[in-house]
């Protein structure tokens, strides 16, 4: 799991590392067993440690799965983020649409352990549905900047035109997921600008 942290190399605290450690065995053990399935104990036991230092750093099994959520979300807007994409002033907002689906489409391939664990929890029947909505609204600014991309190119619905990218990207995304490497992501992500470019 920790080959899901990216992030450059500092010094970290023996307790950072126990905390990391904690949050990640959770967010496995809570994506494989189910929420309510996996104890306290569990979780304490796969990090080998003691019950009093799980809570020493998570108050309790909902706060460590709402550490879970938060960090997913974190995670998801860092990906999404357009701030590290440089254009052009004046360059079309079909390029932008390009560059923003090859930063998610590379985040997919090379953290495809986060994108397996993420829908493992949104879909899991048993996640509070508060938790669940937090990791579903984690797309949100991402859907409105997509509404604005598809008014600048000139779609008469862009609402409509986001729902009907985003089905689309989600279906490329769990097709992937399922049938893993030999599944022509790169060439699906390509058709998928191209279709709404």
């Amino acid at each position: 799991m920790s080959e899901m942290i990216s992030q450059a190399p500092q010094e970290k605290s023996l307790a950072e590392i126990s905390k990391e450690k904690i949050l990640f065995t959770a967010m496995q053990l809570f994506a494989n067993n189910g929420f309510h399935k996996t104890t306290a104990a569990t979780i304490a036991q796969a990090c080998h440690i003691s019950h009093g230092l799980l809570f020493y750093h998570f108050k309790s099994k909902e706060g460590l799965l709402q550490a879970v959520v938060d960090y997913s979300i974190h995670k998801i807007k860092g990906i999404l983020s357009i701030e590290d994409i440089h254009l052009v002033p004046g360059s079309a907002s079909s390029k932008q649409l390009e560059q923003i689906i090859r930063k998610y489409r590379i985040s997919l391939v090379e953290e495809r352990a986060f994108w397996e664990l993420y829908h493992s929890l949104v879909f899991q029947p048993d996640l509070k549905d508060d938790a669940a909505q937090q990791l579903i609204g984690a797309f949100d600014d991402h859907r409105k900047q997509l509404i604005h991309f598809f008014e600048q190119l000139g779609y008469l619905s862009a609402t409509e035109t986001m729902q009907q990218f985003e089905a689309m990207r989600s279906g490329i995304t769990i097709a992937y997921l399922m049938y893993g490497t030999s599944y022509p992501v790169e060439r699906l992500f390509k058709n998928l600008v191209e279709r709404f470019s």
